[in-house]
């Protein structure tokens, strides 16, 4: 299972942040395809989704804490520990 990183994230809030709606879309449908197993990011793209669908700026702005935290998170989570995507390799180096 891959991971979106905190660079996702990042990206995701820029365009948010930057009222970039119609590229928000694109992007978010992409992100989607590509990281299909992430369940928490898939949460956060379908809530983001919706809204720009429904074209609900205030859902948007509740987001953005959680988007906020997510970076956060994901910045500990891929960077090391459990969820390393290469965990073996520091192994096999010994």
């Amino acid at each position: 299972m891959v991971l979106a990183s905190h660079y996702i994230f990042m990206d995701v809030l820029s365009l948010l942040e930057r009222n970039r709606t119609e590229r928000l879309e694109e992007v978010c449908t992409g992100y989607s395809k590509r990281y299909s197993d992430d369940d928490e990011f898939q949460e956060l793209i379908s809530l983001i989704l919706v809204a720009l669908e429904n074209n609900n700026n205030g859902v948007l702005d509740e987001l953005k804490p959680k988007i906020r935290d997510a970076i956060a998170s994901r910045r500990i989570e891929t960077a090391g520990g459990t969820k390393l995507w290469f965990k073996n390799r520091r192994a096999s180096q010994r």
